[in-house]
C-alpha cells in the first residue's frame, strides 16, 4: 500500500484518523470502505486494496481508532461503537462527500459496519462482513452472561480471552511477549485455540509461557515483520480499549441508543464465514446474519479467522461478483450454509 496515499482526516469529536485513500479509475464502480479489527491496521487489507484498485474502485481504508497513524485515546468510552461509526461518517464526508459507498469489515470492523447499517443506512449501498457476521445491538446482556450462553451453544468458551485483554497490565504483558501473543492469534488450528486461547485465563497463561507457533503459510515473514512493527510502535494500550468497552456496561449503554426497528438490515449483505474460526464460529455468524439481514449472500470458506489473507483469492473474487450483482433484487445463499434454529 502506497504510503503517499495516506491522508489525515479530523473528526467532529476531535480525533484524527490516518486514512488510505486511492481514487478509482472507473466512476461507475462504487467506493469501498474497509474497516479492520484487532490487532491490526489498514495494512490488513493490502490484498483487497490491490485487487479492487485494479478494477477501478475508489478505496478508503482507515487505521481504526487506537491503531497505526490514527489517534490513540486511552479512555475506553472513546471507543463506543456508535461514536466510531460516526467517525467513519466524518471520514466519508471529508473524502467522498455524501455519495453512497459499500462498507466492508473484518473482526471488530464488522461491529462498526453493523452500527453504520443501524444508524447511517442512507449513506451505504451494501455491507460485507468477513469472519464475524452482522452484530445485532445488545442493550441488556452483560459480558458474563454472553460468555456463559455462547459456551452453552458451542461447548466451549468463545470469549474468555476478552477478560485478559480488558485487565490492567495486559498491554505490558503483550509488549513483553509479543511474538507469543501474535503467533497464537494467527493460528490455523482451531483445536489449539480452544485450549490455549479462548477459555478464561488460558491466553494469558499461553503468552506468559512464551508458546510461539510457526508462521502460517498465508503470511510471509516480511508481512509478519511489517505488522509487528506497526503494532509494537505504539503498543496495545489503546487498541485494548475496544475490549474494555465490551466487557463493561459501556457497550450496553451505547446499544440502548439504537432503536429496535433499526436492528434489521434491508440492504444487501455479504457474509464470508470462516469454517476454521474458533471464535467467530461460522454457524453462529450465519444464523445472526440470516435472522437480521433478509437480503444476505452467504459464502463459507475452509479458512481460519484471517480469511482475508488465507482465502484472499476466493474472497476477493466472490466479493467482486457480489458487488457486480448488487443491482439485482435476488438473494443468493451458498449450498454449504449450516443453520442454527
Amino acid at each position: 500500500m502506497d504510503p503517499s496515499l495516506y491522508i489525515t482526516v479530523p473528526t467532529k469529536r476531535g480525533f484524527k484518523y490516518s486514512v488510505y485513500h486511492s481514487k478509482g479509475s472507473d466512476a461507475t464502480k462504487p467506493a469501498l470502505l474497509l474497516l479492520h479489527g484487532f490487532p491490526s491496521s489498514s495494512y490488513d487489507w493490502r490484498h483487497q486494496v490491490t485487487y479492487f484498485q485494479r478494477r477501478g474502485h475508489s478505496i478508503i481504508v482507515p487505521d481504526m481508532l487506537g491503531y497505526g497513524g490514527t489517534d490513540k485515546p486511552t479512555d475506553a468510552e472513546a471507543y463506543t461503537h456508535t461514536l466510531m461509526a460516526q467517525d467513519m461518517i466524518d471520514v466519508l464526508d471529508a473524502i467522498h462527500g455524501d455519495e453512497r459507498v459499500i462498507a466492508i469489515g473484518h473482526d471488530w470492523g464488522c461491529v462498526v459496519v453493523s452500527r453504520l447499517a443501524n444508524l447511517h443506512g442512507h449513506r451505504f449501498i451494501a455491507y460485507a462482513f468477513l469472519a464475524v457476521g452482522y452484530n445485532v445491538p445488545n442493550p441488556s446482556i452483560p459480558y458474563s452472561q454472553v460468555l456463559a450462553y455462547t459456551a452453552q451453544l458451542v461447548g466451549y468458551e468463545l470469549f474468555g480471552y476478552w477478560s485478559f485483554f480488558a485487565e490492567d497490565g495486559a498491554d505490558n504483558i503483550i509488549k513483553d511477549h509479543f511474538d507469543s501473543f501474535f503467533s497464537n492469534l494467527l493460528s490455523v488450528d482451531p483445536e489449539d485455540s480452544k485450549k490455549n486461547f479462548t477459555p478464561t485465563g488460558a491466553f494469558k497463561a499461553t503468552i506468559l509461557s512464551d508458546k510461539i507457533n510457526s508462521l502460517p503459510t498465508y503470511l510471509t515473514q516480511e508481512e509478519y515483520n511489517t505488522q509487528k512493527a506497526i503494532l509494537t510502535k505504539n503498543g496495545l494500550t489503546a487498541p485494548l480499549c475496544w475490549y474494555k468497552v465490551v466487557t463493561s456496561s459501556i457497550c450496553m449503554e451505547d446499544a440502548k441508543s439504537i432503536p429496535v426497528e433499526k436492528y434489521h438490515i434491508a440492504s444487501p449483505v455479504f457474509l464470508a464465514a470462516a469454517k476454521r474460526d474458533p471464535v467467530a464460529v461460522a454457524a453462529l455468524a450465519v444464523a445472526s446474519t440470516q435472522k437480521f439481514c433478509p437480503n444476505a449472500t452467504i459464502k463459507e470458506y475452509d479458512a481460519c479467522h484471517w480469511l482475508l489473507w488465507e482465502a484472499k483469492d476466493q474472497v476477493n473474487t466472490d466479493l467482486e461478483e457480489w458487488i457486480g450483482k448488487l443491482s439485482s433484487t435476488s438473494c443468493t445463499v451458498s449450498n454449504s450454509v449450516s443453520f442454527i434454529m
